[in-house]
Parts: structure tokens; C-alpha cells; sequence
């Protein structure tokens, strides 16, 4: 399945069905089935190009920059270990280990995440 098709008969229909396709902004990684132009204009025509983050749109960010996107790479990190550190079986499994671990990040983690989010966003300010 394309990243296209995935996003026109699975996300889009979803975002749709919660009503929320006007809250959602798109964040693309530099895959080159990301920012061709039919995945784009597919993106355009049902969210407009205000809200794709992405290469040759108005909104031309870096999609792996890493001032701005700490969070992803440490939060992410650490979870993504914990939850992958056993058997994942399916989708439902992998959805409940993830919760799992979710809930038992401490606050001292989360802290640390977020001082270290602000300390990035003002190099880049």
C-alpha cells in the first residue's frame, strides 16, 4: 500500500469520521513518496497548504530538525525501548504495551523532556 492510498482511504476518512481534519497539521520526513508532488497535492486539496510542514509548501521546515523536534528524539527513544524490550504479537498488543509504558514515564522524565524542548526552541527563536 502507498503512503498516498494509506492517506486517502484510511487517515483522511479518519480524521474526517473525528472531525478534526481542521486541527491537524502534517509534518513530512524527507521520503521522496512524502513530498512528491501528488501525496502533497492530495494533502492541499483536503487540508490546505497552511498545515503541511514539509519541502517547496509555505511552510518549508526541516522535517528532522532537531531543534525542533527534541521531544521526538529522546521521549520517543526511550519509549519506543521500553515498549519494543519484549514479543509484540499485533496491533492491539503493541497499542496496549504502549499505554503501558505511557503511564509509567515519571515526571521527572517528562521534566526533563519539555526544559529540554524550551532550552532548543529558544536557540532557534
Amino acid at each position: 500500500m502507498t503512503n498516498e492510498s494509506l492517506l486517502h482511504n484510511h487517515l483522511i476518512p479518519a480524521l474526517q469520521h473525528r472531525a478534526c481534519v481542521g486541527s491537524t497539521i502534517f509534518t513530512q520526513d524527507a521520503a521522496p513518496s512524502n513530498i512528491a508532488n501528488p501525496f502533497k497535492r492530495l494533502l492541499s486539496v483536503h487540508f490546505g497548504n497552511d498545515v503541511i510542514i514539509s519541502r517547496h509548501v509555505p511552510t518549508n521546515w526541516s522535517p528532522r530538525s532537531p531543534d525542533l523536534n527534541p521531544y521526538d528524539f529522546s521521549l520517543w527513544g526511550y519509549l519506543k525501548h521500553d515498549v519494543s524490550s519484549g514479543p509484540i504479537v499485533n496491533l492491539a498488543e503493541l497499542k496496549a504495551s504502549t499505554a503501558r509504558h505511557i503511564h509509567t514515564i515519571s515526571s521527572d522524565t517528562l521534566r526533563f523532556v519539555v526544559e529540554h524542548a524550551i532550552s532548543r526552541f529558544k536557540l532557534v527563536a
